[in-house]
This record gives C-alpha cells, structure tokens and sequence, in this order.
C-alpha cells in the first residue's frame, strides 16, 4: 500500500465516521481528487455499504470545503434496494447528523430526500424511474450501485458537469449487457480510474479465512459467473452449459430405499412436451433423488396431467395420498390467467376420492434472482452428492447435460424441464443453511 492510500484511510479513521473502517481495495473513493471511479467488487465485500459511507462522509464534511451544503445522489437498481440497503446503511453512518426533517423508521425514509443538519442532502433515485425523473439537478456526487442502464447512467453524469461533481461506480457485472461501459472506461485515454474488490480475506477482514473459504467454495456453484462474483471481473468465464456440476456420477439406477417424502414439481405449458412433472424422493439426511419423468406428449388439460402423474406414481407402487407436497408455477405459460395449481390440486381429489385435495402445491421462490439462485442451488447440490437422478428420467438428464440458459431455439424445451428441476430443488433445499447462503443477487 503506497503513502498517498495509507494516509487517506488513517485520515478517514480520524473522521467523525470513525465506527467503520473502509477497506484498503475501496480506499481510492476516499481521493476527492479521482472525479471519475469505476469499481468492479466482488459480491459480498460490501460495496454498497462503502458506497454510503463514502455519501455520508462528504454530506458531512464537504461543506467545510465547498463553503456550501453538499448536494449528493445515490442511484440504485430499483426502488426496494435503494431504501431497504443502502438507505439503511446511510442511517446507520448519519446518526447524529441529520435534520429533525428527516427520520428514518427502519424500514425506509419518509421521504427519497435525506436531509443533514448542516444544510446538505442525499438524494435517493432508482433505474426503475423515467431516466426524465433524474434530470433538473446539479450534484457535487453521484453514486450509482450495481450497473447502469445507459440513459440513466447519461442523465446522471450531466448532473455533475457545472460543479465539477464526482461520479462513482460500484458493481458486479452479473447476468448484465455492460460492453458499452467497459468499452467506456477501458478506452484509450479515458478519464475514468478503474479499481478492483475481489473476495478475500484481506478485502472482508470482517470474515474470518474459513468463512471466506466456505464462500469461494459455494460460488464454484456457479463457475460461469465465479470469476464475477469472487473476483469482479467484466466476464464469467466455463463452459456453455449451466448445470456443469451435473456428472455422470449423479446418476443412479437403483432406486431409493428406507424411509422418504415424496414431492412433486411442475413446469406448466400449453405446448407439446411443455408441461413437465417430475417426481422426488428425499431421504432424511436431505438428499433428493428426482425418480421419474413426464413431459406432455401434446397439448393438455389439468386432468390430463392428473392421470399422467397418477399413472406415473402407480409405476413406484405409490398412491397420490402418499405424496408429501407439489411446487408448480402459477399459469401456464405465465399468461393465461389460469390458476393451474389450484386446477391440479382439483383434478388429483377427483381421482383420489377425497373431500379435499391429497397435496396442496405451492408456488416456486419467484424473488429476483431467482432463476440464477435455483441454477446455483442445482449445481451446488449435484457437487455435494446431494442431488441425484435415476437414468429413467432420460430427458431430465439432458436438459442437465446440455442446457445453456436461454429459452430460444434448441434451449427452449430443455428450459422447462430445468425449471421443473429447480422448483423442486428449491423448495427440498432451499431451507437448509448451506443451501440459503447462495441466495443473492
């Protein structure tokens, strides 16, 4: 760490935001001399909460050097982040300092504008706006967290030109079209200072060497995103396929024996070979093991599901009464309005003979990110032997294999059958601590 840096960061331990030490990766954010700062972190090094510290420290003491209040803008992915993470990060570092106008009740402010003793103010934006409600201000900081669509990210640096302003990036480059801002700030003579956060010990000397381990660890669940989220890089680097965690080893052609729960998951459609239930075992140690298959040789109805799914127990000597709970999504095809679920849990009490349905089925975790959490979840679970696959669920099996992620052309049949794979994995993992620590965005 060369002079400049250490005197910054022994300064900024001096400030009267002196509770949190910022860490040496982030250290030229505190230079008011770098007006222009890109800063590709890692997940969980805590960007966004260096990103508030660096707010709040300037709404406090930019003042003394401008001989005016401080006017800084924080601008977030959407509305709920905004408040609920960085705005409770602000809170946090501006007790003390702010205006009796402006509360904070824990669960958001009452206003999108935090307002300080001494005059200053943070404003608080997000991408899901008009890029029109940006416009009409001069800032002397705006930090956008995560990546910037481009009309936002242009209407907000115009914000700092008459003042001489900063401009602060932070972000992971995950599952986002980010060529044009890596073309921007790698271009031959660009005014932008491009810094780096990878995951570390020395990063997060919060957490200790074997909760950075276990958290290196987990990410190799999604190797086609590690080099993002463990080292902040532009691009992910694997191979085409998704569930790369899936081997041969995973599957298996005995069956399970002992005592299980059975569970069911469904992919709804309309299509041929667009509707797709699949059927679990789970052990009591927690492993699961997807027994059989059915894929809609046409298009279907919910009691044609309900015979098919029936038929397919029957094959295991098993009943729908024995079986412990479905997870399905909530319309075919996600726009007919058709409440499929409750359709289902119909059509299988009509076989049953029941006075009420023998399973309820639940809708899948639908929360943002949650494709790529239940893809992590998956790959995760076939690394650890937890998840396994009878060869009879042969294109289960090569959906794994050979799925790329998308839901066009050749990937779009395979899709539905990995959507049915992650529902059921989600819902028979997900709980598990192991399992909930991959669940972030």
């Amino acid at each position: 760490m060369n002079a400049e840096i250490a005197a910054i960061l022994e300064a900024a331990r001096s400030r009267p935001l002196a509770s949190f030490v910022p860490s040496e990766s982030f250290a030229p954010l505190l230079d008011r001399s770098n007006r222009l700062i890109c800063c590709r972190a890692a997940n969980r090094v805590g960007k966004s909460r260096h990103a508030a510290w660096v707010c709040v420290r300037e709404a406090i003491e930019l003042p003394d050097q401008l001989g005016r209040p401080a006017r800084i803008r924080v601008v977030g992915p959407n509305r709920a982040q905004v408040s609920q993470v960085i705005g409770r990060y602000i809170a946090e570092f501006a007790a003390g300092h702010l205006s009796d106008r402006s509360w904070y009740d824990g669960r958001g402010w009452n206003q999108n504008t935090i307002l300080f003793a001494n005059g200053s103010s943070i404003q608080l934006k997000s991408m899901e706006d008009d890029p029109q409600t940006h416009a009409g201000d001069e800032c002397d900081l705006v930090v956008i967290d995560e990546v910037p669509k481009r009309s936002h990210f242009a209407e907000n640096l115009a914000r700092i030109g008459s003042l001489r302003g900063r401009m602060i990036l932070v972000l992971t480059p995950v599952d986002r079209p980010c060529q044009w801002l890596r073309e921007m700030v790698e271009a031959d003579g660009s005014p932008w200072m491009q810094i780096v956060a990878p995951f570390s010990h020395a990063t997060c000397p919060w957490y200790s060497a074997e909760q950075v381990e276990e958290h290196v660890q987990n990410m190799k669940a999604s190797p086609w995103q590690y080099a993002q989220r463990i080292e902040g890089a532009w691009e992910g680097v694997s191979d085409n396929r998704m569930i790369s965690g899936f081997t041969d080893d995973c599957v298996i052609t005995d069956d399970p024996t002992g005592e299980v729960d059975l569970a069911l998951s469904f992919d709804h459609g309309i299509l041929a070979g667009k509707t797709v239930a699949l059927l679990w075992a789970q052990r009591r140690t927690g492993q699961t093991c997807i027994v059989d298959e059915w894929l809609s040789p046409s298009a279907v109805t919910p009691e044609d599901v309900a015979q098919a799914v029936d038929r397919m127990l029957g094959r295991h000597g098993f009943t729908l009464s024995e079986v412990a709970l479905g997870v399905g999504d909530v319309n075919v095809s996600g726009h007919t309005g058709l409440h499929i679920n409750r359709e289902l849990e119909a059509a299988f009490q009509r076989i049953a003979r029941r006075s009420r349905p023998p399973f309820r089925i639940v809708f899948p975790y639908k929360g943002q990110g949650s494709r790529s959490y239940g893809v992590r979840l998956v790959n995760y679970a076939c690394l650890r032997g937890d998840l396994k696959v009878h060869a009879r669920a042969v294109q289960t099996i090569d959906a794994l294999k050979h799925w790329e992620g998308r839901k066009v052309g050749g990937d779009a049949l395979l899709s539905d059958r990995i959507d049915a794979v992650r529902y059921g994995a989600v819902k028979l993992h997900g709980q598990r601590k192991i399992y909930a620590g991959l669940r972030f965005t």
